[in-house]
């Protein structure tokens, strides 16, 4: 299996719920946590086929926010208490307690879809690559990118080069759209002022 499912709840009885719905409908492995901590702390390694659920008021916390924004290809749901309709949330998407094994079942399906689209385009790019990618599309310059990542302009350039045209993108603001649209930078705290 190798589609990773993390449960974050302090209830028992929506880990064992939620997970049964998702063993019942999905080709996948789910883990139980309580806590972000206990997450942090196992052996089990983040990828791009991990999907995460996390109770409500551990993913609007600032070390949940953070620990999102360095593993960007994580499918992330807040599960919510209640119903309303314009509730906010940090998460790329929302699943209610009161929602129906067939909703969920709708949400985590388009969720798995997208992932296995995003993995056929970024396969193809190397780690570095997408450090590249994430700095370019924040606005930095070459040199800036190559002081951050401690490397020469001509590594950078190498590797900016090597995107390219792995992904058919040549412009700056289209390689920017394709890292927001692939969730590799968080524009929730992102300022529109300083991309312009």
């Amino acid at each position: 299996m190798d589609r990773k499912v993390f449960i974050i709840h302090g209830s028992a009885i929506v880990q064992d719920g939620l997970a049964n719905i998702l063993r019942k409908n999905f080709k996948c492995e789910v883990i139980c946590y309580y806590n972000l901590e206990s997450l942090k702390k196992s052996d089990y390694s983040l990828s791009s086929k991990t999907i995460l659920f996390t109770e409500e008021g551990i993913a609007n916390c600032e070390e949940y926010i953070q620990f999102i924004d360095e593993s960007p290809y994580i499918q992330s749901f807040n599960i919510i208490n209640c119903n309303e309709d314009k509730k906010q949330s940090n998460s790329q998407y929302s699943i209610y307690l009161y929602n129906t094994p067939d909703e969920i079942y709708e949400q985590v399906k388009n969720s798995f879809k997208k992932q296995e689209i995003i993995e056929e385009v970024t396969e193809e790019l190397s780690n570095r690559e997408i450090d590249v990618l994430k700095l370019v599309a924040l606005g930095f310059a070459n040199k800036e990118i190559a002081d951050k990542l401690f490397v020469s302009i001509h590594t950078v350039m190498s590797h900016r080069k090597n995107m390219t045209e792995k992904l058919g993108i040549k412009s700056i603001s289209g390689l920017t759209v394709y890292a927001i649209i692939n969730n590799y930078i968080n524009t929730t705290n992102l300022n529109i002022k300083d991309l312009i």
